[in-house]
């Protein structure tokens, strides 16, 4: 364990705004900061209204309008706009302000015109009916280049009776709109890290702690994407000339620049300068153990991935995975590893936590983990590692997810990006530019195999012959098509693209896995849910609990994991952070050992071969599930559909699945089976009531514009509150076993 640098002492000074005490970075030490009251420190996040638009002089494509208690009202059948006629350069502003009303839920959205083109500016915000809201469309800074723009167009799907359109206002948000003054993370250029604000005219007073073996660096970033105020500057007594000397108006604007690097006790005040009261930087630290052979360690997450899906699993499927079999031949991979669950941010906060989601809180994509949970990258970076961070999916953003916590940087995509975004590239840009004395943990997650499937030409080549149309008309039309596959009359096609998106994710993988910095690292391969692919009507999702989106990949090399191994029996992935712990030599007590451990190595006193329950927890709890030596239970805890429009489930409703004669999971055979169906169904139960909650889950996140992205990615549907089993249930369910 790494040593105590420093005293580490309590930054009371957030208290004074209103936020819960949080401890100073370690080896920093931050002796003042500077504050203001509550009411100053938001005047200085209000922003600033750039321009205000008028409804009575915008020209409107509805087929009634009317003027109601001072708003505009549309009406008629289908879409309506309303377009506002302006000459101004986008990049004056970065969101609108609209006043809205609905008489239903309907869906609005803001889109910049220029030439006559559209520009969709904005993600689709919904509105809730009738009541007045105030909307703050935020602009994605790809549309606010090119020159000026000619004007702004509001939309509204017209799904509800009328919709009314009052105040509009395009406004520019400050630098300290950013800050989380009691966070302390900054996300600059969609990379976040740990971080301090400086405010114009008030700082913080530091110690930088570092000694032969640690080295603290520090970095500037400009959150907001504009530059700083060409008179800002830093001031302090016993400033560094690095940081005195340095022009802030040169700092880019979309990155983090690398200032200072500590090599021994520094002291100093730093405070921010400028005639601009609402100008702030934020000033990340890295702190790193320097090692003259340092260990690396790279987690991989793979989305939707499912178990069978690589070329070496040896279960019969047609798929190229070159770079990840390589990975297969020179480790150690489990057969018949199970995830936690079928939803992405809690699956991944149970890899991260080694905690199930019945105990994290955690239980859907909306609700992020709280910092008092203990998360894989707290510990590698407590024993002296740099912690990296590159995610493909933006519901595991930080506000999202919560799961940038332990991580030095943490990037993150936009709501309209996906796939493998830029994370790949971004890892390997952080890797070339870290010393090769310091220790790194990464964590690279790719979405590409989640649907909608698109895979590029060279990655489907050869999984679908080019002369077959999917949608030749002598085709019966499936039941069943995914709104991104209409018209597609072959749903071998479909699993075909499936086929396709993996292997580019081992195309992606392909760089990094080859990187000098990983030549000797420890290396995990997970995914946090499987895939359904069109057997038992689950056409191309992952919405239940089965061995389809139960079993996913897992697979380890490393200098001390065993070469060529291959284990058959009952695995979960919420063990792996333990095993990677313990492979790459990180000693951590607090850290879930973890159940249905394998003796890979001499001295290993875990159990060998004896089969365990594996239990599963569906989105919400809406159901829980229990496998066991070839046997799927599971117990419906609340009416629900299995399909989309389909609530043949009833509400405590116990199935069985034979998954040695049915891998599948299509028939339920709970009758012809009663013992075995009493037996797992009662294992179910009496984990249910074992429950060690931890309370790790914050406050839900809301808000159309999260609904409707959520609902792109396949995960629509409100969010309600986890069902609770009573085992002393009397219900005609219940009552039958």
């Amino acid at each position: 364990m790494r040593p105590v640098l420093l005293t580490l002492l309590v930054l009371v000074a957030w208290g004074l705004l209103g936020c819960s005490p949080a401890p100073n970075p370690p080896g920093l030490r931050v002796d003042e900061v500077g504050t203001r009251e509550r009411s100053a420190l938001e005047d200085l996040r209000r922003p600033e209204v750039v321009r205000t638009l008028d409804p009575a002089r915008a020209v409107v494509t509805a087929k009634t309008q009317a003027v109601v208690d001072g708003r505009l009202r549309l009406g008629g059948s289908g879409a309506r706009s309303i377009e506002f006629a302006v000459d101004i350069d986008p990049s004056t502003f970065d969101s609108v302000i609209l006043e809205v009303a609905s008489a239903s839920r309907d869906t609005v959205v803001v889109g910049l015109v220029r030439d006559g083109d559209v520009l969709h500016g904005t993600p689709s915000e919904r509105i809730d009916e009738h009541a007045p809201e105030r909307l703050v469309m935020t602009l994605q800074p790809e549309n606010l280049v090119g020159g000026p723009i000619d004007a702004v167009r509001i939309a509204f799907t017209g799904q509800a009776e009328w919709n009314e359109l009052g105040g509009v206002q395009l406004v520019r948000s400050t630098q300290a709109a950013h800050f989380d003054p009691g966070a302390h993370v900054a996300t600059v250029g969609r990379e976040t890290r740990q971080a301090i604000p400086l405010f114009a005219g008030h700082g913080c007073s530091l110690r930088l702690g570092a000694s032969e073996d640690f080295r603290v660096t520090l970095s500037l970033g400009v959150p907001g994407g504009r530059p700083m105020p060409a008179d800002a500057r830093l001031v302090g007594d016993d400033l560094p000339d690095a940081l005195r000397e340095l022009d802030l108006g040169q700092l880019a604007p979309d990155a983090w620049t690398r200032i200072f690097e500590c090599d021994a006790d520094a002291t100093f005040d730093v405070r921010l300068e400028s005639a601009t009261s609402t100008a702030a930087i934020a000033l990340a630290w890295e702190e790193v153990e320097l090692r003259p052979t340092p260990p690396r360690v790279l987690l991989i997450t793979s989305d939707t991935h499912r178990g069978d899906y690589l070329g070496l699993a040896g279960d019969g499927v047609d798929v190229r995975t070159p770079a990840i079999d390589a990975l297969i031949e020179r480790g150690t991979i489990f057969t018949d590893c199970w995830a936690t669950t079928h939803i992405t941010n809690p699956s991944h906060v149970a890899i991260m936590t080694g905690v199930h989601p019945r105990d994290t809180g955690v239980l859907n994509n909306r609700t992020p983990l709280l910092p008092k949970a203990l998360t894989l990258a707290e510990i590698f970076r407590d024993a002296g590692f740099l912690t990296l961070a590159a995610v493909s999916a933006s519901h595991l953003a930080p506000e999202r997810s919560g799961l940038h916590q332990g991580f030095d940087r943490y990037a993150a995509p936009h709501a309209d990006e996906s796939d493998s975004f830029d994370a790949p590239e971004r890892m390997l840009r952080w890797l070339d530019d870290v010393p090769d004395d310091r220790p790194v943990f990464a964590w690279l997650h790719l979405f590409d195999a989640h649907a909608p499937y698109r895979p590029p030409a060279d990655a489907f080549a050869g999984y679908w012959p080019e002369d077959v149309d999917p949608k030749r008309a002598e085709l019966a039309v499936p039941r069943r098509v995914p709104g991104w596959a209409m018209g597609v009359r072959d749903l071998n096609y479909i699993e075909a693209q499936y086929r396709g998106e993996v292997t580019r994710v081992d195309q992606r993988l392909a760089p990094v896995l080859a990187h000098p910095a990983f030549a000797n690292a420890t290396i995990a391969l997970t995914a946090d849910h499987g895939e359904h692919l069109g057997v038992d009507d689950g056409w191309f999702d992952h919405r239940h609990l089965d061995r389809a989106t139960l079993r996913v990949p897992m697979i380890f090399a490393g200098p001390d994991v065993p070469v060529g191994a291959r284990i058959d029996g009952p695995y979960m992935n919420s063990d792996l952070g333990a095993r990677l712990l313990d492979w790459s030599g990180v000693i951590a007590e607090q850290f879930p050992k973890g159940a249905g451990m394998f003796p890979l190595r001499p001295g290993y006193a875990f159990r060998v071969g004896e089969e365990f329950t594996r239990f599963g927890l569906a989105r919400n709890g809406e159901a829980a599930s229990g496998e066991f030596a070839g046997w799927l239970g599971v117990l419906h805890l609340c009416d629900e559909g299995v399909r989309p429009g389909d609530l043949s489930r009833r509400r405590h409703q116990f199935e069985l699945f034979d998954l040695k004669a049915d891998p599948e999971a299509a028939t339920d055979v709970s009758e012809a089976n009663p013992e075995r169906s009493k037996e797992l169904r009662a294992k179910i139960v009496e984990w249910l009531g074992d429950a060690r909650p931890k309370d790790w889950g914050g406050s839900e996140l809301s808000g159309a514009a999260l609904e409707a992205e959520l609902a792109g990615m396949g995960y629509s549907g409100a969010d309600d509150a986890p069902e609770s089993y009573d085992p002393a249930c009397t219900c005609t369910e219940c009552a039958r076993w």
